[in-house]
This record gives structure tokens, sequence and C-alpha cells, in this order.
């Protein structure tokens, strides 16, 4: 859980430009704790601090939990190089809603920046209405046989 004392650090080490001693901070913060954070900050503050974020993994956990506004600043505001690897970290489902709700130019640079398959997916999710059970699915999924027997250990 987040605390005042965490966006009081975070803040203190952003004005200081320490990034490498933020960076440590982030990565111990939940997603949805840091997008709240992040919330809090200006725009362009909060897109520094969002590419310090020191794995692609967590950018894009804290990409999915952001508010709209800030989201589609920094889908808007900067090259889709930029943000494809992080992009690329979402599931399929989650990349399709954040792509999903960008203008259809932008949607395209992005779109074209994706490998062969995540693209693919994307496509796949976009034709569904986003509150649709094909808009909502997650195309990535685990099956086992119907007929597979499971041990449980009862301690």
């Amino acid at each position: 859980m987040v605390t005042p004392d965490h966006a009081e650090t975070i803040s203190r080490l952003f004005r200081k430009n320490s990034y490498t001693a933020l960076q440590k901070v982030l990565s111990r913060l939940f997603p949805s704790d840091l997008a709240r954070i992040l919330d809090g900050y200006t725009e362009d503050e909060a897109s520094k601090i969002f590419f310090l974020i020191p794995s692609h993994r967590l950018a894009a956990s804290t990409l999915k939990y952001m508010g709209q506004e800030l989201r589609n600043h920094l889908m808007q505001d900067f090259p889709p190089e930029k943000l494809i690897p992080i992009l690329e970290e979402l599931p399929p489902d989650d990349r399709a809603d954040i792509i999903g709700h960008l203008d259809s130019s932008l949607a395209k640079r992005f779109m074209g920046g994706l490998d062969e398959e995540s693209m693919r997916e994307v496509e796949d999710l976009l034709q569904y209405d986003a509150d649709t059970a094909g808009g909502l699915m997650n195309p990535d999924f685990f099956a086992l046989p119907a007929d597979i027997r499971i041990l449980a250990k009862i301690s």
C-alpha cells in the first residue's frame, strides 16, 4: 500500500534528480499504487517519472492502471518506439484496450510498431465492442485435458 511517505520520497528524489535512488523506490511499488502517485503530478512530471520505471513489465502494469488523461498524454506525446516495448509486456486484451482508446491515426502508428503476433491479437480483439465477451477476453490461456487427474497433498 502506498503511503504519504512513498509519495514524498518520490517527490524529493525527483526534485533532486536522484534518478538511481528513485528507480529503486519505484521498483518496490505495486503498479496500481504507482499509477495513483503519477496521477498526482503534472503530465510532464508524471511522464518523466514514468520513463524512469526500471522494468518494462512494471511500466506496462502501471500504464494499465493510469488515469485515461495521463495515459493519453503519454501515447500522444512520445514516439511509439519508446512505448511499444512497454505495451508488448501487457496481455493482449489490455494492449487492445489502450490502443482502442486512441484516435485512429495514432492507433495505426502503434499497431505498425507491434510485432506481427501482437498486432494480429490486437486487431482480433478490436473487432469486438469493449464491453462484450469478445472485447473483454484474453486470448492467452492455459488448458488441461478434461480427464486429467490432480493429486493434492493435504497437510
